[in-house]
């Protein structure tokens, strides 16, 4: 009877063991199912977001189309504008749009590439469509300055379409950077605000470091580089995304860069004066989200990132790495255009519960930027919880 008892108890473990073994893996299943449904929720939200833009696209294409032969119609050819430089060999017409639009050679006159100037596109700001400049080889983004009024250079950024949306400038980049140039005096550090600086250290001898992850192009880091002083700019993305952005801080600052494609790049803007002058300075390094070999030059004192939302499969990863890269007086920064609620919830959620203090500021509301982009916001962490 005990020999029979000992069995049944057996068999019962053996049942309760391999009930527990198909629980688990139901769970793990169940786990991966919701994995993937939950990426497959927000590849459907990036497609469905591509199509909202590019009905967007249409129906502003149809709009100029319709002023430019009103335009016409009009017979009004002496309002015409142009984009012209010392520096521009020749000139393309664009009045009707209000962009004016250079044609520029390189130097053996084998290749032509269109630039715009940006200030033209700020005076009218009919459209704000992200793929409004996507044909442009470069933006001139004429003179950056301070808050001060102290010139920092002129910055001009080379887009590369090929490369998909990180070889295209974005207004989240330049709504940021103006933000951070206006309130550098909430960011950059000093002899009041560097606990690890002796009373002997001159004010101006004290670099603030700074990090933008999914940089692209650099151009929301590089603005900022050209603006401050005392401040050194670490634009960041993948690998493939290396050689354009080594490119844009050549061009743009008096640095010297080991980039094979940028030494035999027949560089068209040459002969243009006071690209190479800066403030602060810049350079170009591969950083991956989640990979922490890539953090060893960390932590730093500012990390932004300009529309690094725009289309996030992993919002958890990106608040993590905001706080894998900032020590306890680090401030994050980040600008973004509301397109996936979801994503950016998920994001703000995670920022929320990694950083004591999280404030969001409306580019409407407090109209900080020469862009009047409506659906652009600022994101501002610090105080991470340790």
């Amino acid at each position: 009877m005990l020999a029979s008892y000992d069995i049944c108890e057996e068999k019962k473990e053996e049942e309760c063991n391999h009930e527990k073994e198909e629980e688990e893996e139901c769970s793990m299943a169940n786990a991966m199912m919701q994995r993937g449904a939950y990426l497959r929720m927000l590849r459907q939200m990036e497609l469905e977001d591509e199509a909202e833009r590019q009905r967007q696209e249409k129906n502003e294409n149809n709009d100029i189309q319709k002023s430019l032969q009103e335009f016409v119609d009009c017979g009004d050819t002496a309002s015409l504008s142009s984009y012209s430089s010392d520096d521009t060999n020749s000139v393309t017409n664009a009045a009707a749009l209000e962009d004016q639009i250079g044609v520029i050679s390189s130097s053996d006159g084998l290749a032509t590439y269109k630039m715009l100037n940006y200030d033209s596109y700020l005076a009218h700001q009919r459209y704000y469509n992200d793929l409004k400049h996507i044909n442009m080889n470069f933006i001139d983004y004429g003179m950056i300055r301070n808050s001060n009024g102290c010139d920092g250079g002129r910055l001009i950024i080379e887009q590369r379409k090929a490369l998909g949306k990180g070889g295209l400038c974005w207004d989240a980049a330049y709504i940021l950077a103006e933000y951070m140039i206006q309130h550098e005096k909430d960011w950059i550090l000093s002899n009041n605000n560097n606990n690890n600086n002796n009373n002997n250290t001159n004010e101006s001898s004290i670099t603030t470091k700074v990090v933008e992850l999914g940089s692209g192009t650099g151009l929301g880091g590089l603005m900022i580089a050209k603006a401050i002083p005392n401040c050194h700019v670490s634009i960041t993305d993948l690998p493939e995304l290396m050689d354009l952005m080594t490119c844009n801080i050549r061009r743009n600052f008096d640095q010297q860069h080991d980039s094979p494609s940028c030494q035999n790049y027949q560089n068209p803007l040459d002969s243009f004066t006071n690209i190479t002058s800066s403030l602060g300075n810049a350079s170009a390094k591969t950083l991956r989200w989640g990979v922490q070999e890539d953090y060893q030059n960390g932590p730093y004192d500012i990390v932004i990132g300009c529309d690094v939302v725009a289309s996030l499969y992993d919002p958890i990863a990106l608040a993590q790495t905001f706080y894998a890269l900032s020590h306890d007086k680090t401030k994050i920064y980040v600008s973004a255009k509301l397109r996936l609620d979801k994503p950016h919830e998920l994001f703000e959620e995670e920022m929320r519960r990694l950083f004591g203090k999280v404030t969001v500021i409306s580019c409407l509301e407090e109209k900080f930027s020469r862009i009047k982009n409506p659906k652009m916001r600022i994101i501002v962490a610090e105080g991470p919880v340790r």
